[in-house]
């Protein structure tokens, strides 16, 4: 089996005006008494962009050289990873002796013992003066990124009281005309970075559509993506605009309507004097003329007006968590 656990014994970090850092170590169990330091090492490097944690905040391993900081919710694309240490290497289980001997002139393990334990010490520093990996064949969370925030006035038809749910609707029950507007605050989150693979499909793709799934807190359907980007001759750049409306991008419109459905057919809907309504009628949502004195009405919907991609596929860093490498 080899590894059998890895534990995070330290985390500490060290943040002057020059130079930041953050170290950590980890006590790490095999039961391969055969294995040694570079073996260990192999077995608990973790790919570029994976995190040092999982979500039950158990230890994963240590990053490769050169990889950005990620553990858990922080993340700081400044500080890159120094080579990891392996040492201490200490049977705590089985035989505290193994036989060697030479074969070629290469001393060779013999008689390892059986459900042997071994125990390591692992110790890495991730550094903002130490180097980002040089070559990135892939979009990744650490790649250099700039963010922005701002506001955007969206202007949307009153039809209702956010606070009893009731229609705005004159003394005699009648829309008013012209209707009423309310104005609405959207933000807007603007995320660039630079990148190495071109990425004119992938903004193609990206264009007015919504996250299909949950992202960084936010709950599927409520993030409007439009993407572009740039070559200046010699780097790509790739821009996300995303929009934030928590109800969602999903349409609800108020049912109304000039006919309903009578005996599974159409048929005009008549005023008191049996003259077709000259404005549309309030509909319960089946189908039928709502009944007088109705001030609540019924949304029918959702409308999808925008197709939906997982947004997590983007390996955006989580830009709620960044700090400054400065």
């Amino acid at each position: 089996m080899a590894i059998l656990e890895i534990i995070l014994t330290k985390h500490s970090g060290d943040f002057n005006h020059a130079e930041k850092s953050i170290s950590l170590e980890w006590l790490v169990f095999s039961d391969e008494i055969s294995d040694f330091s570079l073996s260990i090492y192999q077995q608990g490097l973790l790919d570029f962009g994976e995190n040092l944690i999982d979500s039950d905040w158990n230890a994963l391993g240590w990053a490769r050289t050169g990889a950005a900081y990620q553990f858990g919710s922080e993340v700081a694309p400044g500080l890159y990873a120094q080579g990891a240490s392996v040492f201490d290497r200490e049977i705590i289980q089985g035989v505290n002796s193994l036989s060697v001997k030479m074969e070629e002139g290469t001393p060779v393990i013999v008689d390892v013992p059986p459900d042997g334990v071994v125990r390591w010490h692992v110790s890495q520093k991730f550094s903002n003066q130490a180097n980002k990996a040089v070559s990135q064949s892939a979009t990744s969370t650490d790649d250099k990124i700039k963010i922005s925030m701002s506001v955007e006035n969206e202007t949307e038809p009153f039809i209702r009281d956010v606070i009893t749910g009731n229609m705005v609707v004159n003394s005699a029950g009648q829309f008013f005309n012209p209707p009423p507007e309310k104005t609405k605050k959207i933000i807007v989150y603007s995320i660039s970075r630079e990148i190495f693979l071109n990425p004119l499909m992938k903004a193609k793709n990206y264009s007015n559509v919504v996250n299909a799934d949950a992202f960084y807190g936010a709950a599927p359907g409520t993030l409007l993506m439009n993407m572009t980007c740039n070559y200046d001759g010699n780097t790509w750049t790739e821009t996300y605009e995303i929009r934030e409306r928590l109800e969602g991008w999903e349409t609800y419109l108020l049912d109304t309507g000039y006919e309903e459905i009578v005996g599974g057919e159409l048929r005009k809907i008549l005023d008191d004097d049996g003259t077709p309504v000259s404005e549309p009628a309030m509909l319960n949502g089946t189908g039928q003329k709502a009944p007088n004195g109705n001030s609540i009405g019924v949304d029918v919907g959702p409308f999808c007006k925008y197709e939906q991609l997982p947004f997590n596929a983007l390996n955006l860093p989580n830009i709620f968590a960044i700090i400054s490498s400065n």
